[in-house]
């Protein structure tokens, strides 16, 4: 939809004119469920699990961040002290087609969903460790913001459906902050760090490429923490609970267990509608 821009001028200008536009698609969205979460809450697999229950699109934000962040790997783009980096990357992110394809689920189990970069399927990539270590840095910066937001209108566009499912960290708060639903998904880092190490562990991705070592359980939760602190303190859109948000603490939970709680919060909502 929008070229890879030269100026910044002309990005900004561009990314306002979408953020202009993406007002008058929440007026035409039917149902929005938010739902926002701390890194490793589980937030991805719920919500495609939810869409796929309730026959909603389902779009997950965080994959767009990474895929901002993979961008700017490729284009060894790391200095992020220097303003032009930041440009750089804000011009590769508005330049880049990003598409999301789910598969098909039975309305109970999980649906997985690629993500395609210019044609590429990049899905596996974007859930290494050097990804998941730079993410929150990308994330932090308003300008990187602003055009995640901008794709993520693009790909919203594309549904005829009545309904949306979307997950992230400001979704609740900023991306839609009338949604007829809003979950903040909470718990404890170690609980979050060891599904991240089981996830981890059974996709075989416990081993870190740049040092060829095996990844520790107590790495993850030194990481998570660390990116906790990130996401609730950046400057641009932090991580917090929307004050209307219905907070569900996971910890002690299954994912079919929380599913089926929003579900019920859903089904309760659209009734009262």
């Amino acid at each position: 939809m929008i070229g890879i821009l030269r100026n910044t001028t002309t990005i900004f200008s561009s990314i306002r004119h979408n953020r202009t536009r993406l007002e008058a698609f929440k007026a035409f969205r039917k149902f929005t469920v938010a739902i926002d979460g701390p890194a490793a809450s589980g937030k991805s697999t719920v919500a495609s699990m939810l869409a796929s229950r309730l026959g909603f699109m389902y779009l997950d934000s965080g994959s767009i961040y990474r895929c901002a962040t993979l961008l700017a790997i490729q284009n060894n783009m790391k200095d992020f002290e220097e303003a032009k980096t930041v440009e750089k990357l804000v011009e590769k992110i508005l330049g880049t087609k990003i598409d999301m394809v789910t598969e098909k689920g039975d309305g109970e189990g999980l649906r997985r969903t690629r993500v395609f970069m210019d044609g590429v399927d990049v899905s596996s990539e974007l859930r290494g460790n050097e990804i998941n270590k730079l993410v929150s840095l990308v994330a932090k910066f308003g300008e990187v913001r602003d055009a995640v937001f901008v794709k993520q209108r693009e790909l919203s566009k594309g549904s005829e459906v009545g309904g949306l499912v979307m997950d992230g960290r400001d979704i609740g708060t900023r991306v839609f902050p009338d949604a007829e639903v809003k979950i903040f998904m909470e718990a404890k880092a170690t609980c979050r760090a060891l599904r991240r190490y089981n996830e981890m562990t059974t996709k075989g991705m416990d081993v870190d490429k740049t040092t060829n070592k095996q990844i520790t359980f107590d790495q993850i939760l030194d990481e998570i923490i660390r990116r906790d602190h990130q996401d609730q303190t950046r400057k641009h859109s932090p991580l917090k609970k929307a004050s209307d948000a219905i907070p569900i603490d996971t910890s002690d939970m299954s994912i079919q267990q929380v599913v089926t709680t929003i579900e019920q919060i859903v089904k309760s909502k659209l009734k009262s509608l």
